[in-house]
C-alpha cells in the first residue's frame, strides 16, 4: 500500500481514540523510512517485521513516555502494526483466491525465519500495484476516502483534534 492508504489507516484508528491523529499517521507510515535504505523491495527487508515494529514502539515510548498515557502508546502499536498487516494483505486475499498467486510480502517470524529478498524495480511494484494486484489499490482508494469523508464530516462539526 502507498503512503495515503497507511495515513488514513492511521488516522482512523487516532479516531478510536482522544489523541491527535498526527501520531499514529506518523507510526502508520514510518515503516516506509526504509524505502530510501533498500528501495522498492524494501518490503523483504528486517526494517519491514514486527520485531522493528516494537524497535518503533520503543523508541516513541522513550520520547512521548511523560507526554502520553499508556493507552497511547498501545493505540500507537495498532497503527505500527496496521501498517505489517496491510503491506501484507494482497498474499493474504491470494491464499483466500481472491486475488493472484503472491508471495509474503512481510517476513513475521523473524529473526526465526530467514530474511527474504524483494528485489523489485520501482516500475514492477507500480504495475503489480495498480494492475496486476490491483484489488489492494481499490481497497487503498476506499480507506482514503472514507478517512477524508470522517475527517471533513468532523472539521464541519468542529470535532477535528489538532
Amino acid at each position: 500500500m502507498l503512503s495515503f492508504g497507511h495515513s488514513a489507516a492511521g488516522y482512523l484508528i487516532s479516531k478510536k481514540t482522544n489523541f491527535s491523529g498526527l501520531w499514529f499517521i506518523l507510526a502508520a507510515n514510518i515503516f516506509d523510512l526504509d524505502i530510501f535504505i533498500f528501495g522498492p523491495g524494501h518490503h523483504g527487508a528486517i526494517t519491514h517485521t514486527p520485531l522493528m515494529g516494537v524497535i518503533y514502539l520503543f523508541g516513541f515510548y522513550l520520547l512521548l513516555r511523560n507526554k502520553f498515557s499508556h493507552k497511547f502508546f498501545f493505540w500507537i502499536g495498532v497503527a505500527l502494526l496496521s501498517h505489517l498487516i496491510i503491506d501484507d494483505l494482497s498474499y493474504w486475499l491470494s491464499q483466500l483466491g481472491w486475488e493472484k498467486p503472491l508471495t509474503p510480502q512481510i517476513n513475521w517470524f523473524f529473526p526465526f525465519t530467514r530474511s527474504f529478498n524483494n528485489s523489485y524495480s520501482a516500475t514492477e511494484v507500480l504495475t503489480y500495484y495498480f494492475v496486476t494486484y490491483s484489488k489492494l489499490f481499490y481497497l487503498e482508494i476506499f480507506l482514503s476516502l472514507y478517512a477524508l469523508t470522517i475527517f471533513f464530516r468532523d472539521k464541519i462539526s468542529g470535532d477535528v483534534k489538532e
